[in-house]
């Protein structure tokens, strides 16, 4: 996605919530600097630099490696089965991890 517009409505849609958790969540994004939002645009996901992405990688590496008594937690779990999209979304395939 990165390059690109969202479009909130499809959004909502496809994750099964409302069109303002859509909002409040990519106001989240603003905040964290992940997304800009452009009036009478939108919100747009700059593309991801190198560095960003190295730091990205090293982050999945320093949580896929934590103790398998952290990772039994059921939400735990859970977080880190979302791990798989970063390389995905940004370009990357698993194998490149």
């Amino acid at each position: 996605m990165q390059g690109k517009f969202l479009n909130e409505q499809e959004l909502a849609a496809e994750i099964g919530v409302s069109r303002t958790a859509v909002r409040e969540a990519l106001l989240l994004l603003v905040s964290d600097g992940l997304v800009e939002l452009i009036p009478q645009r939108g919100a747009y996901v700059p593309p991801v630099t190198g560095r960003e992405m190295s730091e990205l990688m090293e982050l999945r590496g320093v949580l896929e490696a934590m103790p398998p008594a952290w990772l039994s937690n059921s939400a735990a779990v859970s977080f880190r089965s979302r791990l798989h999209w970063i390389p995905r979304k940004h370009g990357a395939s698993a194998e490149d991890c």
